[in-house]
């Protein structure tokens, strides 16, 4: 075979193979795609953001970095971890390898948790049967907390709370207040010139919400409830009642909330 007919029959077979090495890598550039491209987080607590799709060689920039940071996690180069650092709002620019980005926008907000009032009883004594009825059912028919408004308790220094409708919309502002007597853990609301006050029952997850509010900050963000909790509340409305029904030899009213545990909601924030 003539030398130049070796030499065209490699050059071509060069050619074709950087063709075909072209057509792979256009191939493997893939468009990168995240889970979300909206996050809302909770002072001192973690957003987890999976990239659906990418090139690999991520790297995180943070439009403002006292409002969050993050970071590739190091077990797995698909996972974007942010950390929220202060209350605000702005934006995070990820992006791979082969410089393809997407802009996440970012709102770090107070830890709060809210609860929903989702039940009812009360607990009567009295030496007169006919008020024990009358005592329960006035009782029940404007009780507070009312049903299908959320209590949300925002843990900061002001010790804000808001009820909320099922819409979002604020109806009311004020604070709350824990306590512990040494024997049971307490809970103060007050609005509007109204002071309520009830005990913090263990069961359910009253430890958990309790210790949510009254931990050292390093503390905090250890334990999450992955789906909704409940806890238990308790007015002592004896004294109350004592004076309203005089006659009735009152020993004891107590009226008991069980309440949904809500930790996170966008029509909270």
């Amino acid at each position: 075979m003539p030398k130049f007919l070796s030499y065209f029959i490699v050059a071509c077979f060069l050619i074709t193979a950087t063709n075909s090495c072209s057509d792979d890598d256009k191939t493997s550039d893939r468009e990168l795609e995240l889970s979300t491209d909206n996050a809302s987080i909770k002072l001192t607590e973690r957003f987890l953001i999976a990239v659906t799709s990418g090139n690999g060689g991520y790297s995180i920039l943070s439009h403002d970095v006292d409002i969050v940071t993050g970071e590739v996690d190091v077990e797995n180069e698909n996972r974007i971890i942010l950390t929220a650092r202060g209350k605000g709002e702005t934006k995070v620019t990820i992006k791979d390898r082969s410089q393809k980005e997407i802009m996440v926008s970012v709102k770090v907000v107070n830890r709060y948790l809210a609860f929903v009032p989702t039940y009812y009883s009360v607990e009567v004594e009295a030496k007169d049967a006919a008020s024990q009825k009358t005592i329960e059912e006035d009782i029940l028919e404007n009780p507070f907390p009312p049903k299908s408004y959320a209590y949300k308790l925002e843990d900061s220094d002001k010790k804000e709370m808001t009820i909320r409708s099922s819409v979002g919309s604020i109806k009311v502002e004020g604070t709350y207040a824990f306590s512990n007597d040494g024997k049971t853990n307490n809970l103060k609301l007050k609005y509007d010139d109204k002071e309520f006050s009830y005990v913090l029952s263990d069961e359910y997850e009253g430890k958990y919400f309790y210790n949510y509010f009254n931990k050292e900050e390093e503390e905090k963000s250890q334990k999450e409830i992955s789906q909704s909790k409940y806890i238990e509340l308790t007015e002592d409305l004896t004294e109350v009642y004592k004076e309203k029904y005089p006659d009735a030899e009152v020993e004891s009213v107590k009226f008991i909330i069980i309440a949904t545990i809500i930790e996170k909601a966008s029509s909270l924030e």
